[in-house]
């Protein structure tokens, strides 16, 4: 009996060493021995103390050192200088034993350290136990998976990932919320009249709206101002009634003091219609305070404007029906005599003539009157008309709606007409034609008059004989 506690002390102290420091890295004791090992502590517990020894918690064991510690200080001196080359090969053997079943737990020699001669001293038991004696415990490195989801440790409070057999994606993790820019009012002008390109024409009676919206803090005021004049709080529409050219600043103020960017307008108020002018295809002609012009002729209406013409219309006479100038399509009068064109335009800034211009113009449509005169009177003879020696024939014409503008002449053998310039006076003897025409100052030519005359140079032969008187 003897024999075996002194044989079972070291391999008792090694075995408690060991579950001490099983104990700091969380292995159950069953892991540092196997059952037989287990039985002979029970075995000793009965001789020493009558009761069997469970597995003891850390300072249990301490307390169980302790005592044998008391009661056999005396014995252990000699029990460490007995001990056998056998017991320490069951020493290593446990060692072995242990490194094997602590593969995956303990990381390279560390758990060696126990069995050096110095630790398993029993004289001093206490200094390993609390050399080893973890702070605090340290978590498991290998966790038993159950679902894939991240736990973490009661003690260190640090999350440790737990991979499961068939690892799943994680669900992606929301960004935090970026927090929007402070929104500014936005306001916008709104005019009674239709707008061009970069700059608006208006006319006087052009009224101008401010409106602003804002998203957040809804809108306090708007504020306005005209050319180099100070920011005003809007309230009514804005009218502008002198002509000239101006620029609008306008902004809008919300609750909280947001002021929007300044925006600006530019626009000119023009408070003259249009200059408006109707062009012929041929030029009137003059006369009696009047304008002449052919039926043929046609007319185009013009006009200019700052801002811009918008439309042109016009009427014929008496006609109540008006007709939008349409440019390239020329407008064409058919009545003889008086006519008038009445016409107006607007402008894009929505200026219109008040009435109608009215254009007169006299369509001449007769011809002028061309005839031959010469200056003795032709002599019949038979059917042949001869004219003395020495008459001259001129070339004569009239017109008595837009005036005679010239007259045209051809004799004999000439193929061309030619501007009739002095009297006609032939010297050869024989039948002579003369051709005359004529044409008014709008562009009527008369129809050709002839005049075909005998001329005779030979003088009369006389003869005498005697008459008897029986």
């Amino acid at each position: 009996m003897k024999f075996i506690k002194i044989f079972i002390m070291p391999v008792l102290a090694f075995l408690l060493i060991s579950s001490l420091v099983a104990q700091s890295n969380k292995q159950p004791i069953s892991n540092l021995g196997n059952s037989k090992t287990i039985k002979i502590m029970e075995s000793f517990g009965s001789q020493t103390n009558k009761k069997p020894i469970s597995r003891p918690k850390t300072n249990q064991a301490i307390q169980i050192m302790d005592s044998m510690n008391s009661t056999t200080q005396n014995k252990t001196d000699k029990v460490a200088e007995n001990v056998t080359k056998e017991s320490k090969e069951v020493i290593k053997k446990e060692v072995t034993s242990k490194k094997t079943t602590t593969s995956t737990t303990v990381k390279s020699a560390e758990p060696a350290k126990p069995v050096q001669p110095a630790v398993v001293k029993p004289v001093a038991p206490v200094v390993p136990v609390e050399a080893a004696k973890p702070t605090k415990p340290v978590a498991p490195k290998t966790v038993e998976p159950v679902k894939p989801e991240v736990v973490k440790s009661a003690e260190t409070e640090k999350p440790v990932e737990v991979k499961p057999e068939n690892p799943v994606n994680p669900p992606p993790v929301a960004e935090p919320a970026k927090q929007a820019p402070a929104k500014v009012p936005e306001s916008k002008i709104t005019a009674t009249a239709p707008q061009t390109t970069e700059v608006l024409y208006v006319n006087p009676r052009t009224a101008f709206e401010l409106s602003a919206t804002d998203n957040a803090s809804n809108v306090d005021y708007i504020e306005y101002k005209i050319n180099n004049d100070d920011f005003k709080r809007y309230s009514n529409a804005i009218n502008i009634a002198k002509a000239g050219r101006y620029t609008i600043l306008y902004r809008s103020v919300d609750k909280t003091g947001n002021v929007e960017s300044a925006k600006s307008i530019t626009i000119i108020v023009d408070d003259t219609p249009p200059q408006l002018s109707v062009k012929p295809a041929i030029p009137y002609h003059l006369a009696n305070n009047a304008r002449y012009t052919s039926i043929t002729n046609s007319y185009e209406i013009e006009a200019q404007d700052a801002s811009g013409v918008k439309k042109i219309e016009y009427k014929i006479n008496e006609d109540p029906a008006i007709t939008e100038y349409v440019a390239g399509q020329p407008i064409k009068l058919s009545k003889e005599g008086p006519n008038t064109i009445f016409y107006r335009a607007t402008d894009n800034a929505g200026n219109t003539n008040p009435e109608f211009q009215a254009l007169i113009v006299y369509v001449d449509i007769k011809k002028p009157i061309a005839k031959i005169q010469e200056s003795f009177p032709l002599i019949p003879v038979g059917d042949k008309k001869f004219a003395r020696k020495g008459t001259s024939f001129s070339a004569k014409a009239f017109d008595n709606e837009s005036g005679l503008k010239e007259i045209f002449v051809k004799t004999d053998e000439s193929k061309d007409f030619i501007p009739f310039a002095e009297p006609i006076i032939f010297t050869s003897a024989g039948e002579h034609t003369i051709e005359v025409k004529a044409t008014d100052n709008v562009g009527n030519e008369s129809e050709v008059t002839t005049l075909v005359v005998s001329t005779d140079d030979v003088a009369p032969a006389t003869t005498i004989k005697a008459i008897s008187r029986d």
